[in-house]
């Protein structure tokens, strides 16, 4: 059968954000989905039928109880389905949040999620 699905992409993760470079790094770390406690995007239905694919980047804050704060589209599929099918699998996303020196800290992360039909 066709194979449908939807993921987040955790090698792309990206390192601590310019705004938390000022802070010392050493004891900083920073913010991590949950990927196994968080939803995978729904396939939007006219996506699957028209054959859309793509992939998404959303920048998050992430809030210090690791809460999704804003997201901002940094790169959209080039279908607004795909788009706002992400975004709102990632409003119910959880992350350890960022900490500094053990402290947690709002931070910013950036989340690829990637649409595909096919196979891996």
């Amino acid at each position: 059968g066709e194979s449908k699905k939807a993921e987040a992409l955790s090698s792309s993760m990206e390192s601590p954000p310019a705004s938390n470079v000022r802070k010392s790094l050493r004891g900083y770390q920073a913010a991590l989905p949950c990927y196994a406690d968080n939803p995978s995007p729904e396939y939007p239905r006219v996506a699957k039928l028209r054959g859309w694919e793509g992939a998404v980047l959303f920048e998050v804050s992430v809030l210090k109880d690791g809460r999704v704060g804003a997201l901002k589209l940094v790169t959209s599929s080039g279908y607004r389905s795909l788009d706002n099918a992400a975004r709102k699998a990632l409003k119910r996303w959880k992350f350890n949040p960022a900490t500094d020196f053990g402290l947690p800290v709002e931070s910013q992360v950036r989340v690829p999620i990637k649409f595909s039909l096919r196979l891996p």
